[in-house]
C-alpha cells in the first residue's frame, strides 16, 4: 500500500465520528458497567435467596479445588449456568471485582437487613407492637434464637 492511500485511510479514520477515541471509551466503560451491574445484581440475587431461606453462605473450605465451597458458590454457579451472560461476566471479572468475598457477602447482607427493617419499621408505623423472642440449642449445642414482631397493621390485620 502506497504511503498516500495510507494517509487517506488515516484521514477517513480521523474523520470518522465512531472511531473518535472520546465515544471508543466512553464505549468500552459502558460495556464495563453494564458487566459491573450484572456482576453485582447477581450477588445481589444469590444473597437474597439465600438469607430467604436461612441458609449459611460459605463452606468449610472455599479453595477452588474444593467440591463443596459453601452455598454462595453453589447457587452463583448455578446462575452460571442458567444464564451465559452471567457465566461470561463471572468467569471474565478481575480478582477485584468478583463481589464473591465474605467482606463483601456481609455488607450486601447488611444491606438487605436494613431495608427489611426499614419496611417493617414502615408498615409498623404508629401502631402496637409486641415482640417475641424465643431461644433453644439446636444438636450442636449452639444457641438459636427466634424474634417475632406481632402487630396490627393499618387495615386491622394481625401480622407477624
Amino acid at each position: 500500500m502506497s504511503k498516500h492511500n495510507a494517509s487517506v485511510r488515516k484521514w477517513k479514520n480521523f474523520r470518522n465520528p465512531y472511531r473518535h477515541i472520546e465515544r471508543v471509551i466512553n464505549r468500552l466503560c459502558l460495556e464495563e458497567l453494564a458487566r459491573n451491574r450484572l456482576r453485582l445484581v447477581t450477588c445481589i440475587e444469590v444473597v437474597r435467596l439465600l438469607e430467604r431461606q436461612g441458609c449459611s453462605f460459605r463452606g468449610h473450605d472455599e479453595s477452588t479445588s474444593s467440591l463443596n465451597g459453601g452455598n454462595f458458590d453453589a447457587v452463583l454457579d448455578s446462575f452460571k449456568g442458567l444464564n451465559s451472560d452471567i457465566k461470561a461476566v463471572i468467569d471474565k471479572a478481575p480478582q477485584n471485582a468478583k463481589y464473591n468475598s465474605p467482606k463483601i457477602q456481609k455488607k450486601l447482607a447488611n444491606i438487605l437487613g436494613n431495608k427489611v427493617r426499614c419496611l417493617i419499621r414502615d408498615e409498623i408505623g404508629d401502631s402496637k407492637f409486641a415482640i417475641l423472642v424465643d431461644e433453644a440449642l439446636d444438636v450442636s449445642n449452639t444457641e438459636q434464637m427466634a424474634i417475632i414482631i406481632r402487630f396490627v397493621d393499618r387495615e386491622g390485620i394481625l401480622r407477624e
